[in-house]
C-alpha cells in the first residue's frame, strides 16, 4: 500500500491488472502499471520501480507474456516551443511532434511524420524513415535514471541504425529543427505519406520486424525466399511489404513471433536477419 502512495503522491496513477494493447492488436496484462504525468513523479517511478519495462505507445514492442511491473510513459505528453527547438515530452506520439513542428513552421520532421509511437521510443530506437533519423534532430534528451534526472546531449549519445545508447526512462528530448514556410512543410509531409501508404500495410503491425541487411531491406531476402504471404494463425508475412508481420485479424503475440521465427530461419541473406522490433518475454 505505501508503494501506491507514495507513486500516487509524487502525480502517478497505479493500475493493477491492467490490459494493455499493442499496435499489433493484441493484449496483455501488466500487474500493475504506472503512469506518470509528470517529470517529478517519472523520475520517482523509475527509482521505485525496480526491474520494471519501460512503455510507451507500443509500436514496436511485441509482448508475449504477462508483464508484473511496467512504467507507461503514455500521460507524460506536451510540446514546448523554442525559436528553433521544440522540447517534446517522453510519452507525446511523433506525429504530435510532426504536427506541432508544421504549425510552427519549423522544418526537419516531414519524413517521420507517417512514424507511430511516442517522441521518447522514438529516441532511444532512434527512429528513422526516407533518410531522416531522430540522430539528426536530437540536442539532447533527459532521463531519469535511479531517482535522478540527467541531461544526456547528443555528443555523449552513440546512435546506430535503430539504436541508441541512451540508458533509463526518457523523460522529454529537445529538438533542433529550421525555420521554413508551413504551406512547404505541409506539401513534403503529405509527399511522404503518400508514399508511406503506397509501399507499406495499412493493416495493424509493428512496423518492420528486422532490421536491414547491410544497405539492402531485410523485405527483399524474404520476398526471394518465399515468405511472403505465408502465416501463421492470425498473423500475415505482408503481401504488400514482407518487411512486416501483419495482423489479419485474430493474431495473438504468439502467432507473430512463431512467423517470425520461421521467416528469420529459413531466409536466404548474406548475414542472419536481426530483430529490429523489441521482444518482451520467454520466447520458448
Amino acid at each position: 500500500m505505501a508503494f501506491y502512495d507514495g507513486l500516487q503522491k509524487y502525480g502517478c496513477t497505479v493500475k493493477t491488472n491492467a490490459r494493455l494493447r499493442s499496435a499489433f492488436g493484441d493484449t496483455f496484462t501488466v500487474q500493475t502499471a504506472v503512469f506518470p504525468s509528470n517529470f517529478t513523479a517519472a523520475a520517482q517511478a523509475a527509482k521505485a520501480c525496480k526491474g520494471a519495462v519501460y512503455l510507451g505507445g507500443i509500436t514496436n514492442t511485441l509482448v508475449l507474456e504477462d508483464i508484473p511491473l511496467a512504467v507507461c510513459m503514455g500521460g507524460m505528453k506536451g510540446i514546448i516551443d523554442g525559436e528553433r527547438d521544440i522540447y517534446v515530452m517522453g510519452g507525446e506520439s511523433l506525429s504530435a511532434a510532426c504536427g506541432w513542428a508544421k504549425m510552427r513552421a519549423l522544418s526537419g520532421m516531414e519524413q517521420l511524420c507517417g512514424i507511430p509511437g511516442t517522441a521518447g521510443g522514438a529516441a532511444a530506437g532512434n527512429s528513422g524513415c526516407f533518410g531522416r533519423e531522430m540522430s539528426d534532430l536530437i540536442v539532447y534528451a533527459d532521463v531519469a535514471i535511479g531517482g535522478r534526472v540527467e541531461r544526456v546531449y547528443a555528443k555523449d549519445i552513440s546512435f546506430s541504425y535503430r539504436h541508441s545508447s541512451l540508458k533509463g526512462l526518457i523523460l522529454g528530448v529537445m529538438l533542433r529543427l529550421t525555420p521554413s514556410s508551413g504551406e512547404k512543410i505541409e506539401e513534403d509531409m503529405r509527399v511522404w505519406r503518400a508514399l508511406r501508404a503506397s509501399t507499406q500495410p495499412g493493416r495493424p503491425s509493428l512496423g518492420c520486424t528486422f532490421k536491414k541487411c547491410g544497405e539492402v531491406s531485410s523485405a527483399y531476402y524474404i520476398e526471394k525466399s518465399g515468405f511472403k504471404g505465408m502465416t501463421e494463425g492470425g498473423a500475415q508475412v505482408s503481401e504488400k511489404h514482407a518487411g512486416f508481420i501483419v495482423n489479419t485479424g485474430t493474431a495473438t503475440a504468439r502467432d507473430y513471433y512463431n512467423l517470425a521465427e520461421k521467416v528469420r530461419a529459413g531466409t536466404v541473406s548474406p548475414h542472419p536477419l536481426e530483430y529490429e522490433i523489441n521482444i518482451l518475454g520467454t520466447r520458448t
